[in-house]
């Protein structure tokens, strides 16, 4: 349903500014009003409609910021149909991306998609399938894209070069650790279970941050996973309604991940809840016989070791310093990727710039993605057993 009084966008661009620029309509009132929406206002965008479940959330975020459109209840098909809308930033729970998905790409909209695309494998399929037949159906007039925002930080931009062009870190003997031992707010002792604690409804550690790493490793180093092995543990402490289900999402991961071509290793901490620590840790290291290489999520500082090269080096590899670093401005996801992705967007429209979307995810991205999510969650249910990657 739709708010009977809709409200003028104060925050917009001058119409000369946005004639190209699509009209942004954001499903969720969370990540996509705390992050997105002041993102999208920053890079020009006009939000023109925002949807909650619930009325009193969206009319209260719609009245607050000025957004023409508050949408709510169950069904996210006005927002998707609505005249009003150009662009879908679907951002609410998992187990509903798929319908959005659906009503958008029949409407004929653009849509930027949060990961993970759907709650499994066949869902993902069905939806890639759509988004598929139909962009194909307009000759590739319709964005689509999935909101894995780690390709667009240019630190990550540019090591993904020195990785693929310049032979930075060599062909042997790579391997690449990930550590994430965060406190989210949803893994708080006493906090009521959503759609965060639940697997059937895309939850848990693994869907918030292992899957960006799993995406980032295929973006870096054009390698896709062959198999893995993954311990998961529930979270604990939340508090479930009388005859509620129990949790069943993981709040902990541990897990090993091998690429197909170069065999690289892949080591992933993931932990959502760490009591008394006093600084969360996200970061990433690779380390190679050439260089070793430290990313750090939430600062998205780069900093690049590497061995003086020999004589036999090639002119570009002398070139490099044995160290750089690149200064990061802030966190990777909201911070940096996020912006830097809707620039992307914009430059797109805007300018006609083919180039923009260049190595941005694809719905097809998406469901690799969540092919390895599930390899996870089976090799978890059998106490790490290796599990192929495989349709």
């Amino acid at each position: 349903m739709q708010a009977a009084t809709p409200v003028t966008d104060s925050a917009s661009p001058p119409a000369a500014q946005r004639s190209r620029i699509p009209k942004v309509g954001i499903i969720g009132a969370g990540w996509g009003a705390r992050v997105q929406l002041p993102k999208f206002r920053e890079q020009g965008f006009e939000v023109t409609a925002l949807w909650s479940r619930g009325e009193e959330k969206a009319k209260e975020v719609c009245a607050r910021e000025g957004i023409g459109h508050a949408f709510f209840g169950d069904d996210t098909t006005e927002i998707c149909t609505c005249p009003d809308v150009d662009l879908v930033s679907i951002v609410g729970p998992a187990h509903r991306r798929g319908h959005a998905v659906s009503k958008a790409l029949q409407a004929e909209k653009h849509i930027l998609c949060e990961k993970p695309i759907a709650c499994n494998y066949p869902e993902a399929k069905e939806i890639a399938k759509r988004v598929q037949t139909i962009t194909g159906e307009l000759n590739n007039t319709q964005v689509c894209l999935v909101d894995f925002e780690l390709r667009c930080v240019p630190a990550l931009r540019e090591l993904r070069d020195l990785i693929l062009t310049a032979n930075l870190i060599g062909n042997v003997n790579i391997s690449v650790s990930f550590t994430s031992l965060r406190n989210f707010a949803w893994m708080q002792p006493g906090v009521k279970a959503s759609h965060w604690h639940y697997r059937q409804t895309g939850g848990g550690c693994w869907s918030a941050i292992g899957i960006h790493y799993v995406d980032l490793v295929r973006f870096l180093f054009s390698e896709e996973i062959q198999k893995v092995s993954a311990i998961q543990r529930p979270m604990r402490g939340i508090v479930v309604a009388k005859n509620g289900d129990v949790p069943s999402a993981d709040g902990m991961c541990q897990a090993m991940l091998v690429t197909g071509r170069k065999k690289i290793s892949i080591q992933m901490t993931i932990n959502g809840f760490n009591p008394g620590l006093p600084e969360e840790v996200d970061e990433m290291v690779i380390c190679s016989p050439k260089a070793t290489i430290r990313f750090d999520f939430l600062t998205s500082e780069l900093v690049i070791y590497k061995n003086p090269p020999p004589d036999t080096a090639t002119p570009m590899e002398k070139e490099m310093e044995t160290k750089r670093v690149i200064k990061g401005e802030g966190n990777a996801w909201q911070d940096v990727g996020t912006p830097a992705l809707m620039q992307r967007v914009r430059a797109f429209f805007e300018k006609d710039d083919k180039n923009a979307l260049l190595n941005m995810a694809t719905f097809q991205d998406g469901l690799r993605a969540q092919l390895i999510t599930d390899a996870i969650h089976q090799s978890a249910a059998n106490d790490g057993e290796w599990a192929e990657v495989t349709v």
